[in-house]
């Protein structure tokens, strides 16, 4: 299993620092391990994004209703 740091999940999903920071405190964002420092995995990062796309299908169909 692979892992990013907070700075190379931003430049992956290209997303700023402050972008993740507050993702964080809505408590959005990706779950942290501390691995040696904080780290995401590439299955939390996977698990986030199909989050992320179903929160936007859910809202594509509150739009067009």
């Amino acid at each position: 299993m692979g892992s990013m740091t907070i700075n190379e999940w931003c430049a992956h999903r290209r997303v700023s620092r402050s972008s993740f920071y507050n993702l964080k405190r809505q408590g959005r964002a990706p779950a942290i391990i501390d691995s040696g420092g904080p780290r995401i995995t590439t299955e939390v990062d996977q698990r986030w994004q199909k989050a992320r796309e179903r929160e936007a299908a859910k809202a594509g169909k509150e739009c067009a209703a």
